[in-house]
């Protein structure tokens, strides 16, 4: 009965198209990756290397192998079908290669020519349980020697194999255990269950590593405390008093120039944006980063920002004013954002990720952890070996219990808490407001204990903050850190609630407008200016000492004048993405609409922010209607388009890709003007749909422009 019931399954094909189910649905998966458009897949296909061509495409031809021997045989008409199904990932490989140069071309069509040689040859041979036992034997111990190499070389291994070659390779173990468990489907079906319960129900705490900082309970009560209430308000005093050249706009009449920077998300594209845009404005106005007080960053702008901070110079806060030149060298900053950093996460999460899921033996650093890594060992050695505390970035212990502050500008990163919905912001200062709108990261890492006995004090690194605020799931996992009373905290991406960062600088810059004199923390004493600082003595003319008296750009010369104190105006930078200004529906889907209007409204909700932002500067509630005069109040924007750039989301732009981005962000002068050639440059709202990449370099052109009038030397300071 079980021979003739097994008999009429094979004449329906039933048990034919079973077995063929895993290499059609890798051959559905092919198709995916090779039709897909302006995203980081066809980025990274178009850019593939020789080397990872040829690992990939082997991992193609040998899974296409593994595969068919699992499969019954049929008659004649079964061998032709076979033969083209399981030579169908190399085909549509060679047609996802179809734009590469000849040698990735060619070693694709080899790969290509191999399968359908296999396939013809394997399927004479009908399958046993040795063939498969070898298949299974071989395919474990290939997986735990990729995973041994990847825990070893977390970094320079995924790399080297590429993004490609990675994601092929986790296809492929999958297909095969897919294959195995329809093969056996009494093993096969309860081992799906399990596991497939286990990976949807199971996590493994993916927790940001916190350093408890020593100290006993005598010296906490005197010590710790101080790092949650430094303010925000003291610490820009320190700082605007410490600026070496303060004394050559003093003398010149003329309003001290201090920038806040806010750098919105966007993954891989937002943090070449930022570090590029900031690196190529320090190398052409070297007093630039003396003038940045605090850079605002979310996501993918954090984690550029952080870059640009890391690749300052120790010695930025410099004694004379050097006025701004046409040097615009940006090869070391292309350099290190066209890394791959897209492999090591990519590997940890098909190799560390997913099988700690089921048994949490595979180490404890995640994707995460690997993106943190990846872009250190981007910058060098000396950064990628340094062990950087968050609080130190901007902050150090002297030995006579004073915080000493350092060279660079504040840092702040801003995540999302996961239970709360509100910003959670990373700063090395307190600010003074109600904080029902945020939380801060102080609060978290410096507590008193319940029972009184001293203060639990911890910090993370500085890299793991600017990754907590560009953690989006499923990319990278939430992030927990321990917060006050011992209370897990989890954190995502900043851009859930705003991808601009400017919700963030509005806050700062209600603290520079309205100080609040009864903020405990603006009384600490024994903050100690940078090293750098050099002893010069603030004059003003006020009879109860310096005091700093914040200028409008819209306040009259002779009003200005008339202040007493030292003199400054708040500028502000924001570095975003123009969002396509489309309005119409082509159809409606009712799956996907509301993701569309997810991501839509997270793009307009920045947009809001930041003439939210332009109130705050100017005090009115409609004070620029057109963006173009924005600058008049001190608000100036880089601006770049990703679709027109075709600049993938993900963590890994090439190199070509860059150096169009390169040549659009903070252009020469004599670059700005020959895009412009035949483009107004005076941009208008009304017709942003009609911006091309041209004229968005000769925007970003005009604006490079303002800013050098900005950061133009005093007259009267020397040169």
């Amino acid at each position: 009965m079980s021979k003739q019931l097994n008999s009429r399954g094979n004449i329906w094909g039933i048990r034919s198209v079973v077995d063929r189910i895993p290499i059609i649905i890798v051959g559905a998966v092919y198709i995916f990756i090779a039709t897909r458009e302006n995203d980081q897949i066809s980025s990274i296909l178009q850019y593939i290397t020789t080397g990872s061509s040829i690992i990939a495409s082997c991992i193609t031809v040998a899974m296409s192998a593994a595969l068919l021997a699992f499969v019954q045989r049929g008659n004649a008409i079964w061998r032709v079908i076979d033969t083209l199904l399981f030579s169908f990932p190399a085909i549509i490989y060679v047609y996802a290669l179809r734009s590469s140069h000849g040698l990735i071309s060619a070693v694709a069509c080899l790969g290509l020519l191999a399968s359908l040689a296999l396939a013809f040859r394997i399927w004479k041979a009908a399958p046993n349980w040795k063939t498969i036992a070898v298949i299974g034997v071989s395919t474990v111990i290939i997986w735990l020697c990729l995973a041994a190499a990847i825990r070893t070389s977390p970094t320079v291994f995924p790399q080297a194999l590429g993004s490609v070659s990675l994601s092929f390779a986790f296809i492929a173990f999958l297909a095969i255990f897919i294959q195995f468990c329809i093969r056996y489907l009494a093993a096969g079906v309860p081992l799906v269950l399990v596991l497939g319960s286990l990976f949807l129900f199971q996590e493994r705490p993916h927790r940001i590593e916190q350093v408890e900082l020593p100290g006993d309970e005598t010296d906490g009560a005197e010590f710790f405390p101080e790092r949650q209430t430094v303010s925000l308000q003291q610490s820009f005093e320190v700082w605007l008093n410490s600026r070496n050249d303060l004394q050559a706009y003093q003398s010149s009449g003329k309003a001290y120039p201090v920038f806040v920077v806010t750098s919105e998300g966007g993954g891989g594209y937002a943090a070449a944006h930022a570090d590029l845009f900031l690196s190529k404005l320090q190398k052409r106005c070297p007093n630039f980063a003396q003038h940045i007080f605090s850079l605002v960053g979310v996501s993918g702008g954090a984690v550029g920002n952080t870059m640009f901070w890391k690749g300052l110079p120790e010695e930025v806060n410099l004694s004379q004013p050097k006025g701004c030149t046409e040097q615009n060298q940006d090869k070391e900053t292309i350099s290190r954002v066209s890394s791959d950093n897209l492999s090591p996460v990519l590997a940890a999460l098909f190799f560390k990720d997913f099988p700690n899921k089921f048994l949490s033996i595979f180490g404890a650093r995640d994707r995460a952890d690997a993106l943190a890594a990846s872009l250190s060992q981007s910058m060098g050695p000396s950064y990628s070996e340094a062990v950087l505390l968050y609080w130190n970035h901007y902050w150090t212990k002297e030995r006579d219990g004073g915080w000493r502050m350092g060279e660079k500008p504040a840092v702040i990163d801003v995540a999302t808490n996961v239970i709360s919905g509100k910003r959670y912001v990373f700063a090395p200062f307190s600010f003074s407001f109600p904080k029902s709108r945020f939380e801060e990261s102080l609060f978290d890492l410096n507590w008193q204990k319940d029972d009184g006995a001293g203060y639990a004090v911890s910090d993370i690194q500085f890299m793991d903050a600017a990754i907590a605020s560009a953690s989006f799931p499923y990319v990278t996992p939430s992030r927990l850190i321990d917060g006050r009373a011992s209370e897990a905290i989890a954190l995502v991406d900043g851009g859930y609630i705003d991808n601009s960062g400017a919700e963030t600088a509005r806050d700062i810059l209600a603290e520079l407008q309205d100080p609040n004199p009864d903020f405990d923390g603006a009384t600490i004493s024994g903050l100690k200016p940078p090293l750098s600082f050099q002893e010069a003595a603030v004059q003003t003319d006020c009879a109860q000492g310096p005091q700093y008296v914040k200028i409008d750009p819209g306040v009259p010369s002779t009003e200005a004048d008339e202040t007493c104190g030292v003199k400054f105006i708040v500028n502000v930078i924001s570095i975003r993405a123009e969002a396509p200004p489309t309005r119409g529906v082509d159809k409606q889907n009712f799956f996907f609409d509301p993701i569309t209007s997810i991501l839509a409204a997270r793009s307009r909700r920045g947009e809001t922010a930041r003439y939210a932002l332009l109130s705050q500067l100017c005090g009115k509630y409609n004070c620029a209607p057109q963006v173009e005069l924005a600058s008049d109040w001190g608000f100036y924007e880089s601006v770049i388009r990703p679709d027109e750039l075709t600049l993938p989301l993900g963590w890994h732009l090439p190199r070509e890709r860059v150096e169009e981005l390169a040549r659009v962000v903070a252009p020469q002068t004599a670059v700005s003007n020959e895009m412009n050639d035949g483009v107004d440059a005076g941009w208008n709202p009304a017709e942003n749909y009609q911006m091309d990449v041209f004229s968005n370099a000769a925007r970003n052109g005009e604006m490079m422009r303002q800013l050098e009038y900005v950061l133009k030397v005093p007259e009267s300071a020397p040169q």
